[in-house]
């Protein structure tokens, strides 16, 4: 039987990341690695899934769902630029797999195709994003200036608010494309805050 409570369950989950932080401390000072930048940190490939409408018609009529795949790393350190190398060939062999299907003009329940990777920190700050063949901290593209940030911020919120409306008039694919703008705005805004903090992109960010 399990007693323990939630703050049970997060104090061990931040006493498990402090361990892990300082045995990769330790690893970095004696062989000159880079995995406590990387400790806790996480990739997700998102996209779109399609899914059958019908239970009793299977292959009939898709809808599409919005949906992220975690990507799995086994080893119990890695830097960041092995977990973004990682990540780069998860979503390539997806979207290889896709454009197979595509060839074909084929479509079935639980087709995923990726649209980009959010590499998200502890604290699910995004700390990188894989976007249109790059990774957003290497080429600076779609960061967000810190003189647009309420700007952003506003119109995260608008598209949320309209978002809600269509869902309630049934317009439900309208108000998905409508979230997805927002949660794209909102990666892009976290990512822009946290390299805020990085000496190096602080002038960029202006």
């Amino acid at each position: 039987m399990n007693y323990l409570t939630h703050g049970d369950k997060c104090f061990l989950q931040q006493l498990n990341l402090a361990n892990k932080k300082q045995a990769a401390m330790v690893l970095d000072d004696m062989f000159g690695t880079q995995f406590k930048p990387a400790v806790g940190a996480r990739a997700i490939i998102y996209g779109s899934e399609s899914c059958d409408m019908y239970d009793h018609a299977p292959g009939c009529t898709y809808y599409t769902r919005d949906v992220e795949r975690p990507v799995v790393v086994l080893e119990p350190f890695i830097s960041l630029r092995e977990l973004r190398e990682l990540a780069v060939r998860h979503f390539q062999f997806q979207a290889e797999l896709v454009a197979e299907w595509d060839d074909k003009g084929a479509t079935y329940d639980g087709m995923f195709r990726p649209w980009g990777v959010r590499i998200l920190n502890p604290d699910d700050e995004v700390i990188d994003l894989y976007m249109n063949g790059s990774w957003a901290t290497d080429d600076r593209d779609g960061l967000v200036p810190r003189s647009q940030w309420d700007i952003v911020e506003s119109e995260i919120k608008r598209l949320r608010s309209e978002a809600s409306v269509e869902a309630g008039w049934d317009n439900f694919e309208t108000a998905r494309h409508m979230r997805q703008q927002a949660r794209r705005l909102e990666d892009r805004l976290s990512l822009s805050r946290h390299l805020l903090s990085l000496s190096g992109y602080a002038e960029s960010m202006r």
